[in-house]
């Protein structure tokens, strides 16, 4: 048998259903399996992406972390191929893009109903937000830097 494709997957800002459907193919996994060895991806729990013939890559750009990855995948895989919606236009989380980020924070975690001791977050741990949710082209084609 030729060699197996190595094949990296990764979810950025989306839903995470990419993987769902992936992983929903069940038993047929198993002949998957034959064919393609898995790099990072949910299946294996690798933290980074190794050398690859592929990177899967769902959900939009939306955050530093967001970059970091999709740089890594650029600098690593052969062949990058945005999945869904929120890969090729940015989906559901670019909603946000018709509005300043401040003011999404704001109605999100001080204006929002029910919300007590408000505050926005702001732990250094967390990855810095875009301005805007990119699909993963926009940023791609930038990502080799």
């Amino acid at each position: 048998m030729a060699d197996k494709l190595k094949v990296a997957t990764t979810s950025l800002a989306g839903c995470f259903g990419c993987h769902m459907s992936l992983l929903d193919i069940d038993e047929r996994m198993l002949e998957l399996a034959k064919h393609v060895e898995f790099d990072r991806s949910p299946i294996t729990d690798i933290e980074h992406c190794g050398p690859c013939d592929i990177g899967l890559i769902e959900g939009g750009v939306c955050n530093s972390e967001n970059v970091h990855v999709l740089r890594e995948f650029r600098k690593n895989c052969k062949v990058l191929v945005a999945v869904g919606a929120c890969a090729i236009n940015g989906g559901l989380p670019a909603m946000r893009n018709h509005i300043p980020l401040e003011d999404c924070l704001k109605e999100s975690y001080i204006d929002g109903l029910g919300v007590e001791n408000a505050q926005i977050p702001s732990d250094p741990e967390l990855p810095l937000l875009l301005d805007k949710v990119h699909p993963i082209h926009e940023q791609a084609r930038h990502a080799t830097s």
